[in-house]
């Protein structure tokens, strides 16, 4: 009798504890939301923190979705064999970013960072719902279960892998230390970019009249390590007569600190009639007769 309860006692332990390795990648994925939503909110200005921000944000948009939904479609361990349940995890995740993207673009919130962010949780969130009820119908035995135990790993290492994998850590992190603290090119370059009449990635202009007026809204992010003065001009080529070439816009002088930006919405004529008009957008640091940034589109006027 003593050694039944003692069967059942250690019985209910071993349930107890596969129940919370089941729930492990659960946990995991409220726990890199909640630093993501952190790092998004108030990690922005600090440096050291945006790389880490980068990688755990295409970890949420290229994995976690894609996983959740392939748990709930193949709930069962034998289901899937680890490689195809990582290749769909991925495949899922990568398919669903066309179409986020078009849903945001036809939305007013448009395409930015805070509604990419909430769409993303959103759709993880789902996912995840229905991969935890699938799986909280099915018995401990045959529900897939990741399996994420690194201690009884390393102390099966003998003493000399340790140290090896010990000087390899410290290698890594010295690199990433220098990778943290040298600026990348693209976190000191000026960012010049163009959005569309309604203030979003789209809707830009591709076909005029003659006499109709042209609006697109121009922006510029300071990158650089000091503070600037910056002008742009619009310049419209003729795609027909390419020594045809008329300047419509040239702006006023405007400062900017570092990380300040600059936005405002610009109109012009197209001065001739033709399909595939040239029309360049040209950014130019303090009184720089060459152009730092340029941007190119395609314009039909009809009369």
């Amino acid at each position: 009798m003593q050694d039944l309860k003692v069967t059942d006692t250690i019985q209910g332990k071993v349930s107890a504890a596969q129940k919370r390795i089941v729930w492990q990648d659960f946990n995991l994925t409220l726990l890199g939301a909640l630093i993501l939503f952190l790092l998004v909110s108030f990690g922005g200005s600090i440096l050291l923190l945006q790389p880490l921000r980068i990688i755990l944000g295409l970890i949420y948009v290229l994995f976690v979705p894609g996983y959740w939904l392939t748990t709930a479609l193949y709930p069962r361990v034998h289901d899937l064999t680890p490689v195809e349940r990582l290749g769909l995890s991925i495949g899922f995740s990568v398919a669903a970013v066309p179409v986020l993207a078009l849903i945001l673009d036809r939305m007013e919130w448009g395409l930015f960072l805070w509604p990419i962010l909430i769409i993303e949780f959103g759709m993880t969130g789902f996912f995840t719902a229905l991969a935890s009820l699938r799986r909280w119908l099915l018995s401990v035995e045959v529900v897939y279960v990741p399996r994420i135990e690194w201690q009884p790993w390393w102390n099966s290492q003998s003493t000399s892998r340790r140290r090896l994998y010990k000087a390899l850590m410290v290698g890594l992190l010295l690199v990433a230390a220098w990778i943290l603290l040298t600026p990348a090119h693209n976190q000191t370059a000026t960012e010049f970019y163009i959005l569309g009449s309604e203030g979003s990635v789209g809707y830009y202009p591709y076909q005029v009249g003659r006499n109709d007026e042209v609006r697109v809204n121009i922006g510029v992010i300071n990158r650089e390590t000091r503070e600037l003065n910056f002008h742009f001009e619009i310049w419209v080529t003729d795609s027909l007569n390419p020594n045809r070439r008329e300047r419509v816009v040239k702006s006023d002088s405007f400062s900017l600190k570092r990380g300040e930006k600059y936005e405002d919405s610009i109109y012009w004529y197209m001065p001739w009639v033709g399909e595939d008009q040239i029309v360049e957008l040209l950014l130019f640091y303090n009184d720089d007769s060459v152009p730092s940034r340029q941007l190119r589109m395609w314009i039909n006027v009809q009369e």
